[in-house]
C-alpha cells in the first residue's frame, strides 16, 4: 500500500502538502505532493497524504528586525521618552565589571545595533521593558 510509503503530511503555504517518501534507494526524502502535479505519482502521494490527514500549516515565526543604525536607535529611544543618560544609567548599573565595560564600548562605538545583541534585552529588562515592547520600539525606528 502506498501510504506506507509515506509519512509526517503537513500543509505548506500554498496548500500542497509537505511529507517524506521512501525513495528505493535514498531512503526517506522530503517530498511537496500537488493536487496539480503533472505527473501520475506526484498527484497519487497528495491523494494519499491527505488520506493520512495532515497536519494543519504552520506559519514560520518571523525574522528579527534588521539593525539600526545609531542615529535610528537614539532616534527611537528618545521617541518612546528613553533619554540616553537613562540607557548609560542601565549599563552603569550592570555589576560585572567586564560585561558592563563592554556594554559601554557596545553602546558607545557601535555603528549598527541589531536586535538579537543580548545587551539589547539586558537594557530593556533593567529598563522594565517587554521583548514585545522593544520589537514595536525597534520596527519603528527601523522607520526613521
Amino acid at each position: 500500500m502506498m501510504s506506507e510509503l509515506i509519512r509526517n503530511p503537513v500543509y505548506n503555504a500554498v496548500g500542497g502538502i509537505d511529507c517524506e517518501i521512501e525513495h528505493p534507494l535514498l531512503g526517506w526524502i522530503p517530498f511537496t505532493a500537488s493536487a496539480a502535479d503533472p505527473e501520475i505519482q506526484g498527484r497519487l502521494v497528495y491523494v494519499q497524504a491527505l488520506a493520512m490527514g495532515p497536519a494543519p500549516y504552520v506559519a514560520p515565526p518571523p525574522l528579527p528586525p534588521g539593525p539600526l543604525t545609531r542615529r535610528q536607535l537614539r532616534l527611537g529611544l528618545l521617541a518612546n521618552g528613553i533619554t540616553t543618560a537613562q540607557v548609560e544609567a542601565a549599563i552603569a548599573a550592570i555589576p560585572n565589571e567586564i560585561e558592563r565595560e563592554t556594554a559601554q564600548i557596545e553602546w558607545a562605538d557601535a555603528s549598527q545595533y541589531e536586535r538579537t545583541h543580548p545587551l539589547v534585552d539586558q537594557i530593556g529588562a533593567a529598563m522594565s521593558l517587554s521583548s514585545e515592547q522593544i520589537d514595536a520600539m525597534w520596527m519603528a525606528a527601523a522607520a526613521l
